[in-house]
C-alpha cells in the first residue's frame, strides 16, 4: 500500500494482488485540529463538539468499562466481547466480529450521545463504535465530532465511522464521571476552525469485491454512466447495513471512474448530507445539454412521518397531466419536505454534483436516461415517462410498464429500474425481480423473468451500461443486510438478443505458473485453508443428461444440471432447489426466501454451454471484512452465478461427473488481493 502525503493509515495490513499492475486510488480527507482550542471541561456541547481522548491500557476484561461519562447526554465506554457478543445487536451493525484481537475476542470503544427529536421521541440513544483491534488508543488520540448534523470518529484525522444524529442534544443531568483507564480527554467547541484537506491512498488490488474504506462502511445499489471513454460507477456509500440515523439508513452517494476497467479512482462522495430529515435513495446520473446530472430519490419518508411533498405533487398531476420541479423553498414554506425525484448537477465534469432543491416527481428510484434526439426518458417501475429537460414537464407515455406488484407473475419489484440498449434490442432490468427486453428494433417488450430466461445470478440491484459496445453490469451482494461489496460483470449478447453473462476480465484472477498450487487429470480433490483466497480451473464434459458437482466441503456445492439446463447453489448433497420462474403465480410468503436475491443458496435456469466440453472458473473468495466467503463461478464462459457465503469454514474442494459427467482436469492457484479495509 502506497499513500501520498499522509502518514500509515489504520485499516489492516496487505497483500500484494497477484496481477501487480492494477490499483485503486481512494480520494479520502484528513481533519486538521490546529486551529482548535481543547479544554479539560465541556463547554456548549449542544452547539457541537469535538471530543479527543486517550486510554490508559489495551482494553481487557479486567479494565471494560464506562471512560467517561455526562450523565444524560453523553456516555463513552469499552467493551470486551466474545466473538458471540461481538455479532449481536449494534455490534452486528458494527461488524465487530470481524477484528478479534489475539486471544479470539473483540475490545470495542463506544459512544453514545442523547437526543431530544421532535417527531420521534423515541429516537434517544444515537450510538457509534469502533473495534479496539484496528486501532492503538493508547499511543494514538481518537476523535469524537458532533455537529448537530454529524456524528464522527476519526482516527489521524480521517473519518473512521459515522452516524447521522437528529433534534437537540440533551442537557446534562449530573457531573462527569471517569473510569480508571481514561488517560486523556480534551473538549474544543471551535468545530468550525477544523481544517479538512484531501490526499491519495493507493490500493494495489483489482476492483474485484471492493467496499469503501471503513470496517462498517460498505457499498449499496450502484449506478453506472458511460460517456467521452470514461465508465463512471456511483454506489450508496453505506453505514451499518442501513442503522445510521436508527434504522434510516442515510445514505449519500460515492463515485468512481475508470477507462480501462483496471485502475479505478474512488472520488468519494458527489455530495452529503445536508439537513437531518435527508436520506437518499437509488437514481441515476445522465447527460444532458453538455452537463452532467444526477436524478437521486429522497427517501425522506424513513426519518419523516408525514407532511411529505408527494401527496401533492400527485394532485397535480391528476389535474395537469404532467409534472414540474417544485423548489424546496417552496415545499418548506408550506410546512412539507421534499422526497421523491431530485434533481442534482455537476460544475466539475461529473465528479462531484450540487444538488438544485428541486423535487421533479413523486418516484423515490427515479432512472433518467438521455436519448439521441436530445430529450429524457425515465422508468420508475410501474411507468415509463419523458421530458425536454430534466425539471420537466414530465409526460407519462406507457402507463404500468414495467408491472409490478402481488398481481405479476414473480411479484415484481418497481424498484431501481436500469435500462440500456445494444444492436437495437432494448433491456430493463429491476432491482430484485423483472427482466424485459424488446425484439430488434423494436419498443415492445417481453416479459423474460417469467420463462427464467433472465440475468440474476446472486448480485443485488444490477446495473448495466453499455459502454462502446460492451455491456457492463454492477452490483452488491445481498446475504447479511443492506451494502457489502461491488461485483462486476460483462454482458454477452447474442443474435436473438439472449444475454448472457461472463466475468469482468479485467478483474478476473489470472492462472499464474508462480501461483500454482494444485494441477491433476486423474484425482480432482484439493485441501484448502479457511481462511485463504483461491482460484479454480476444472475443465468437464458433459452428456446431454450428466451433472457436474464441485463441493466445497461442509459448506456447499455448485452442481450444473445439462438436462435442465440449471445451476444451483446449494447445500451439500442437497435436492433441487426449485427456479425461481418455476414459482410464477404462486402466493405463500416464503415463495422468495431461496433464490438469487438472497446470495445464498438458489438455482438459475436456461443456462448455456454445459452440454459438451466446457471450462469452469471459480473464485473462492475470503473477504476479511465481511468475514464471509464469496463462491463466484463463471460457466462455459458465458454464465455467472455468485453465493455469499458467511462464516464459512472450507476446508477441501473436490470436483465429480455424475450419469456420464467427466471432470477432464482441475488447477488451483493461489487468489491473492490485498486487505485494506
Amino acid at each position: 500500500m502506497q499513500e501520498k502525503g499522509a502518514d500509515a493509515l489504520p485499516y489492516g495490513g496487505s497483500r500484494a494482488f497477484s496481477a501487480s499492475t492494477v490499483m485503486i486510488k481512494q480520494i479520502l480527507k484528513r481533519y486538521r485540529t490546529d486551529s482548535c482550542t481543547f479544554h479539560a471541561d465541556p463547554q456548549n456541547l449542544q452547539d457541537g463538539f469535538l471530543l479527543r481522548l486517550r486510554i490508559r491500557e489495551p482494553v481487557t476484561a479486567d479494565n471494560s468499562g464506562v471512560l467517561y461519562e455526562i450523565p444524560g447526554t453523553l456516555r463513552i465506554e469499552a467493551g470486551y466481547l466474545t466473538q458471540e457478543e461481538a455479532d449481536q445487536g449494534w455490534g452486528r451493525r458494527e461488524n465487530y466480529s470481524s477484528y478479534p484481537d489475539s486471544t479470539g475476542n473483540v475490545p470495542v470503544l463506544e459512544a453514545s450521545v442523547f437526543l431530544d427529536v421532535p417527531y420521534h421521541p423515541d429516537w434517544t440513544e444515537l450510538k457509534l463504535g469502533i473495534p479496539l483491534a484496528m486501532f492503538d488508543l493508547t499511543a494514538g488520540d481518537l476523535l469524537l465530532l458532533y455537529d448537530g448534523l454529524h456524528l464522527y470518529f476519526l482516527y489521524d484525522g480521517i473519518v473512521i465511522n459515522e452516524n447521522f444524529p437528529a433534534g437537540t442534544l440533551k442537557p446534562s443531568l449530573g457531573l462527569p464521571v471517569r473510569g480508571e483507564n481514561l488517560a486523556l480527554i480534551e473538549f474544543s467547541s471551535d468545530i468550525r476552525n477544523l481544517e479538512c484537506s484531501e490526499f491519495e491512498r493507493i490500493l494495489d488490488r483489482s476492483i474485484h469485491a471492493y467496499s469503501p474504506a471503513g470496517h462498517s462502511a460498505w457499498a449499496g445499489d450502484v449506478v453506472n454512466l458511460w460517456h467521452n471513454g470514461v465508465y463512471h460507477l456511483f454506489f450508496l456509500y453505506d453505514h451499518h447495513h442501513h442503522g445510521n440515523r436508527w434504522g434510516c439508513g442515510v445514505h449519500y452517494f460515492y463515485h468512481m471512474t475508470t477507462t480501462d476497467f483496471v485502475n479505478w479512482t474512488d472520488h468519494g462522495p458527489i455530495f452529503e448530507i445536508e439537513e437531518a430529515w435527508q436520506s437518499f435513495g437509488t437514481g441515476t446520473p445522465f447527460f444532458f445539454d453538455g452537463k452532467f446530472w444526477f436524478a437521486v430519490g429522497f427517501h425522506t419518508g424513513r426519518c419523516i412521518p408525514c407532511n411529505l411533498y408527494s401527496s401533492h405533487m400527485h394532485e397535480f398531476y391528476r389535474e395537469k397531466g404532467y409534472t414540474e420541479a417544485v423548489s424546496h423553498e417552496a415545499i418548506r414554506a408550506a410546512g412539507l419536505y421534499p422526497n421523491g425525484a431530485n434533481l442534482a448537477v455537476s460544475e466539475d465534469g461529473g465528479r462531484t454534483f450540487r444538488l438544485t432543491h428541486q423535487m421533479f416527481h413523486w418516484a423515490e428510484n427515479p432512472s433518467v436516461y438521455s436519448k439521441p434526439d436530445g430529450t429524457l426518458f425515465m422508468c420508475i417501475g410501474d411507468g415509463l415517462w419523458e421530458a425536454d429537460r430534466p425539471e420537466g414537464p414530465w409526460k407519462q407515455i406507457r402507463p404500468g410498464f414495467p408491472p409490478q406488484g402481488e398481481d405479476t407473475p414473480l411479484d415484481y419489484t418497481a424498484e431501481c429500474p436500469s435500462f440500456f440498449e445494444k444492436d437495437g434490442y432494448k433491456y430493463i432490468i429491476m432491482g430484485a425481480r423483472g427482466f424485459w427486453r424488446t425484439g430488434k428494433d423494436s419498443d415492445d417488450y417481453r416479459d423474460c423473468a417469467a420463462s427464467g430466461e433472465d440475468i440474476y445470478d446472486g448480485l443485488s440491484v444490477p446495473m448495466a451500461v453499455n459502454c462502446g459496445g460492451r455491456l457492463i453490469l454492477s452490483g452488491w451482494i445481498n446475504g447479511f443486510g443492506f451494502g457489502s461489496v461491488i461485483i462486476h460483470r460483462e454482458l454477452i449478447q447474442y443474435e436473438d438478443g439472449h444475454l448472457g453473462m461472463k466475468w469482468l476480465e479485467e478483474a478476473a484472477p489470472r492462472a499464474e505458473e508462480e501461483n500454482l498450487l494444485y494441477r491433476s487429470k486423474d484425482t480432482f480433490r484439493f485441501e484448502t485453508d479457511p481462511k485463504e483466497s483461491y482460484y479454480y480451473e476444472i475443465d468437464a464434459v458433459s452428456t446431454a443428461g450428466g451433472v457436474i458437482r464441485v463441493i466445497f466441503d461442509r459448506e456447499c456445492e455448485l452442481r450444473l444440471d445439462s438436462a435442465r439446463c440449471e445451476a444451483q447453489v446449494g447445500p451439500v448433497g442437497g435436492e433441487r432447489i426449485t427456479p425461481i420462474y418455476e414459482r410464477a403465480g404462486r402466493k405463500d410468503p416464503h415463495r422468495f426466501d431461496d433464490t438469487h436475491f438472497k446470495a445464498r443458496n438458489f438455482t438459475i435456469a436456461q443456462v448455456r454451454g454445459i452440454d459438451g466440453a466446457y471450462r469452469i472458473r471459480i473464485s473462492q473468495f475470503r473477504d476479511t471484512k465481511m468475514n464471509s466467503t464469496l463462491i463466484d463461478a463463471e460457466i462455459a464462459g458465458c454464465r455467472t452465478i455468485l453465493s455469499n457465503r458467511p462464516q464459512s469454514e472450507i476446508h477441501a474442494v473436490s470436483a465429480v461427473g455424475e450419469n456420464g459427467a467427466e471432470i477432464r482436469s482441475m488447477s488451483v492457484y493461489a487468489y491473492r488481493m490485498e486487505e485494506c479495509r
